[in-house]
């Protein structure tokens, strides 16, 4: 069976859903009020700079305030970390394309409400730039920095009980946004009734956005309704959709480098590695259920017109607790979890050499950096 035969096959087979929550692992290191109880695992949701030399993540502690931004620094091997006055949660952040911005989810306090925020990475000039009801997160900027993009939802639901989550709430009318911060115009550029969105993403031009999502739509066979996964660019003016790369069979949690014309995304593999006699077993550890890796695909600048092609990055015979895609394409920065037990182990590596370093987050933030409200026009 050829390369392109197996990615066809695969097509069907239930991909990855990263969460976007961050579980506990070392104190003010990985987020501390989110476990995948769902999967008996732990996920990682992060962001990597434009060069890929650093990595922001939310961090935790009940105790010592509310949810609040670190930065790891690969070289220096050390975190900083942002004062988090607001008395409101922060959520996970995503860097500009300059790497000079930061935006974020922000709560509400005493609300359902939770919005965007930006600020530098120097701190300065925080503010929250959305409005309004609902929940807004995963933000994404343009390649142009004059827009962002995000998931938009209109309400929760009422409070029900699921076994691996407990109490919980679920997020209704969920919708693609734009923002231009600058102006502060919010549009909802989807209309989908889709049941989930990956992260958003700007194409090179920052007048399209890619999305992939959940799309319900009624089996001809038997008349029910069914679920697949689906890629789409949507023109923000006009609102046109477009599906894109409806051959390649993706993963919800596709990340894409819009200058370098790159999309990563995750797939189980089991059954392309059903030879392999390794499958179950690594380091010596039994392991089950469904094996995650990373694939690479490269186009051209137009990616509504061309097909691209594909390349395996990983064989990690493992579960795919989350990763991040530089935005110049060079980087990518991922966890794997063998034991399918919370124990992770990180990674990065460079997908044009190929050359792939463990890494640990340091066990201590190294600096503190206060967070500075912009000013207001006749403030001194």
């Amino acid at each position: 069976m050829t390369n392109r035969s197996r990615f066809i096959a695969l097509g069907t087979i239930v991909v990855i859903a990263l969460v976007l929550t961050l579980v506990l692992r070392d104190s003010w290191m990985l987020g501390g009020d989110s476990l995948g109880k769902y999967s008996g695992t732990g996920h990682v949701d992060w962001s990597l700079s434009f060069e890929g030399d650093r990595l922001a993540y939310r961090v935790c502690d009940g105790e010592k305030g509310p949810c609040t931004i670190a930065i790891y620094d690969f070289e220096a091997d050390k975190v900083v970390s942002y004062r988090n006055d607001t008395g409101a949660r922060w959520g996970t952040p995503t860097f500009s394309m300059d790497s000079k911005l930061l935006a974020f989810p922000v709560e509400e306090p005493g609300t359902d409400n939770w919005h965007i925020a930006i600020m530098t990475v120097e701190g300065k000039d925080y503010r929250v730039v959305t409005k309004g009801t609902g929940i807004r997160t995963a933000p994404s900027f343009s390649p142009d920095g004059r827009k962002l993009t995000y998931q938009c939802a209109g309400y929760l639901s009422e409070s029900y009980y699921t076994p691996y989550k407990g109490n919980t709430r679920r997020q209704r009318e969920r919708e693609i946004c734009v923002l231009d911060h600058a102006k502060g115009i919010e549009k909802r550029i989807t209309k989908l009734d889709s049941y989930s969105y990956s992260r958003p993403k700007f194409l090179s031009d920052s007048e399209h956005v890619l999305i992939q999502f959940d799309e319900r739509y009624t089996d001809p066979d038997t008349g029910n309704t069914a679920h697949r996964e689906s890629m789409a660019v949507i023109k923000i003016d006009t609102l046109q959709s477009t599906k894109v790369m409806t051959e390649q069979p993706l993963a919800i949690s596709t990340r894409v480098a819009p200058l370098a014309h790159r999309v990563t995304f995750s797939m189980v593999t089991n059954e392309m590695d059903a030879n392999d006699p390794d499958l179950h077993e690594v380091d010596g550890v039994r392991v089950y259920g469904y094996n995650y890796d990373l694939f690479l695909w490269e186009g051209s600048d137009d990616i509504q017109k061309t097909k691209g092609s594909i390349r395996r990055l990983t064989k990690g015979r493992s579960y795919m607790s989350g990763y991040d895609f530089s935005a110049n394409g060079n980087k990518i920065a991922y966890a794997f979890d063998v034991g399918r037990n919370g124990i992770m182990k990180f990674f990065l590596m460079d997908i044009n050499d190929g050359q792939v370093q463990e890494f640990r987050l340091p066990e201590k933030i190294d600096a503190w950096i206060d967070t500075q409200p912009q000013k207001k026009i006749g403030d001194q």
